[in-house]
């Protein structure tokens, strides 16, 4: 008859080095297959053909610094080197977008300083002005209203949209309110200059699109709404929309979303009236002083192919242009970018 066996007891200290083997073994097959893994991304990163500008970022693109004794010493080159890194990544705009969509699912209504809003609409955090640029602003529109105190002068600072909507933006988002800085700056204008305010306008029309959704510019419907409320100051008949043919150009995305790049952001649509007035726009000197100019029409529609669509207004910003008007008299428009869908309504008012 077999005796039993006696069965082995096993040896706690060789299990335990068994499993500390294991774990050793495991970590050295993960890193290795992480170092693989940046090993094949950089490989890749320097092989694919580099983009030199982003057209859902609107911004040129970091390339590649060339290394010098110079850069590496004051640590110019390896902050360089980061950002083309960033910049050139593989995927970049796919990792981007699922970053994005992440933070959506997690509540976040917030992007790279842009709020993300109630019906999808895109708008940055606004912040005070600065006081000294402001305060020479100012200054300027002052001297020149007094120097100039028998021509008939008008300010309209344009609200933006996070005032105008603030009922859009996310509940409880700080946000600093354009409202005392409109009532400081009335305050502080010459009794020259008559301050034109089109908050009220642009707050009555809201949900008719006085702001694009993706873009800080009011729409040509906002400055159409401001212009009635310029010719309602100066006694002016407004431009008849009905009489001109109103042309639409789609799938405009605009700053803010270049900078927020939310993977759900509504495209807005460009609107425009077919005016044939000639617009001269001439070349500025250092010293301030024009030279020949260059004569086209009011809009330059080969920009709606690019990404920028906005810059199709009066050919984007320009030193100085001259536009041929349908009325009678001259009228002088120191602007920035938000004139520029303005600008065209005055034709029906003005002669230059």
């Amino acid at each position: 008859m077999d005796t039993p066996r006696k069965q082995r007891q096993p040896d706690p200290e060789r299990q335990q080095l068994i499993l500390t083997r294991n774990r050793q073994t495991h970590g050295m097959v993960l890193a290795a297959m992480l170092l693989f893994l940046v090993l094949l991304f950089g490989l890749i990163n320097l092989l694919r053909p580099k983009s030199t500008f982003s057209e859902n970022e609107n911004r040129k693109l970091s390339a590649y610094p060339k290394p010098t004794l110079a850069s590496i010493a004051d640590g110019s080159f390896m902050s360089s080197l980061e950002s083309a890194f960033s910049d050139q990544f593989f995927g970049r705009d796919r990792w981007i977008e699922s970053k994005l969509r992440m933070d959506t699912f997690l509540g976040r209504r917030e992007s790279n300083g842009v709020y993300l809003c109630d019906d999808r609409y895109l708008m940055e955090i606004p912040s005070a002005p600065d006081p000294a640029v402001l305060g020479k602003t100012l200054n300027a529109m002052n001297n020149f209203a007094v120097r100039h105190n028998d021509l008939n002068i008008s300010a309209m600072i344009v609200p933006n949209a996070s005032y105008v909507m603030r009922d859009y933006l996310p509940k409880n988002a700080p946000a600093h309110s354009q409202q005392e800085d409109l009532f400081s700056i009335e305050q502080t204008l010459s009794p020259y200059m008559q301050f034109i305010d089109v908050t009220q306008a642009l707050k009555n029309h809201v949900r008719d699109g006085v702001f694009y959704r993706t873009d800080h510019h009011w729409t040509s419907l906002g400055a159409y709404y401001a212009y009635q409320q310029l010719c309602t100051a100066l006694g002016l008949t407004p431009f008849d929309t009905t009489a001109h043919t109103a042309l639409t150009a789609d799938r405009f995305y605009g700053t803010h979303y270049s900078k927020a790049r939310t993977w759900n952001a509504v495209p807005d649509t460009i609107t425009w009236y077919d005016l044939p007035n000639q617009l001269t726009i001439y070349n500025v000197t250092a010293a301030g002083q024009p030279t020949d100019g260059e004569t086209t029409g009011l809009y330059d529609t080969d920009k709606l192919t690019v990404y920028d669509k906005y810059a199709m207004f009066l050919h984007g910003n320009n030193g100085l242009s001259r536009v041929q008007g349908d009325g009678t008299g001259k009228i002088l428009v120191i602007k920035d970018s938000y004139a520029n869908c303005f600008v065209p309504y005055l034709t029906a008012n003005y002669a230059d």
